[in-house]
């Protein structure tokens, strides 16, 4: 895959880099630290969640058999590629490892994508509470894209992008 960085690589080729393209890297370098950290808060989330999720689902949906211990587990480990996309500053790589997969799961499977929406529902509004105001800024467009794809009448065409 080509991030946005490789193709400015590629597209300089010979030739110095434009003022443009300079100032995006820039960008990109000064907000590095605030990336990590946010990448870190991620991973301590998963960490805490890894334990309490698969109960609370169960206590808030006690009906819904489709929440078993994998399934949260492997929503849970989802978060590592959105925090790798957000690190990297880079959406498509986001969608290419994780969205594009679970819109197959979720058609081939003939899932409710309401209920996986829901289990997003519940991580974001964990997430609200224990990420910082701009780790929660850097990966909002995440989880807004997580929860547009996953609203039933567009699941097949959002995640197919």
């Amino acid at each position: 895959m080509n991030t946005w960085f490789s193709e400015i690589v590629k597209d300089t080729n010979e030739r110095i880099l434009s003022d443009q393209e300079l100032e995006r890297i820039m960008i990109y370098y000064g907000g590095m630290p605030a990336r990590l950290r946010a990448s870190e808060e991620v991973e301590q989330l998963e960490g805490e969640l890894a334990g309490t999720l698969f109960g609370e689902l169960k206590k808030k949906f006690p009906k819904r058999t489709l929440y078993g211990r994998r399934l949260v587990q492997d929503v849970l480990e989802s978060l590592r590629t959105m925090a790798q996309a957000m690190l990297a500053d880079e959406p498509k790589l986001f969608r290419l490892r994780w969205m594009n997969h679970m819109g197959r799961v979720v058609e081939e499977l003939d899932l409710d994508p309401s209920e996986i929406q829901d289990i997003y529902a519940l991580i974001q509004e964990k997430a609200a509470a224990k990420l910082s105001a701009h780790s929660r800024e850097l990966m909002q467009p995440y989880f807004d894209e997580l929860a547009e794809s996953l609203t039933p009448a567009a699941v097949s065409p959002a995640l197919s992008r």
